[in-house]
């Protein structure tokens, strides 16, 4: 048998959830050097237990994350707050433009963040139009 320089993986590449390309603004807190730190995100894709963001700032692999995402747009009636507690498990640098991109694995799924009262809004996404 010869030996040649490809890599194969008999381990089909499969992801244990679906990942849906969704951007709506994300707040990343973390702590840094004895203080809390505070960036600004964006989501490129997300599933229920992790996200891919771009940012301008770098957060090492590894550093536990807590993150609120903001979702908007004409499909909601109201805002909607997903919060979530994660870890950072890949930076990369973006090759086309400035920033990272960062995987963040969340401890949890994402959930609803509760109103006031303690209840989560309900009936926050429009009906879509019927098929047809």
């Amino acid at each position: 048998m010869q030996s040649n320089d490809r890599t194969f993986s008999f381990r089909p590449k499969q992801r244990r959830h679906s990942r849906f390309d969704l951007k709506f603004p994300v707040a990343l807190s973390f702590p840094f050097q004895g203080k809390v730190r505070e960036l600004h995100a964006v989501s490129e894709n997300v599933s229920i237990r992790g996200l891919l963001l771009k940012t301008d700032a770098r957060v090492p692999p590894g550093t536990a994350v807590n993150l609120t995402m903001e979702l908007k747009g004409p499909w909601f009636q109201h805002p909607v707050t997903l919060v979530a507690k994660g870890v950072v498990v890949r930076i990369e640098a973006l090759r086309n433009e400035d920033g990272h991109a960062i995987a963040i694995e969340c401890q949890r799924p994402l959930v609803e963040k509760k109103t006031a009262k303690g209840s989560p809004k309900t009936s926050a996404m429009r009906s879509l139009p019927e098929a047809g």
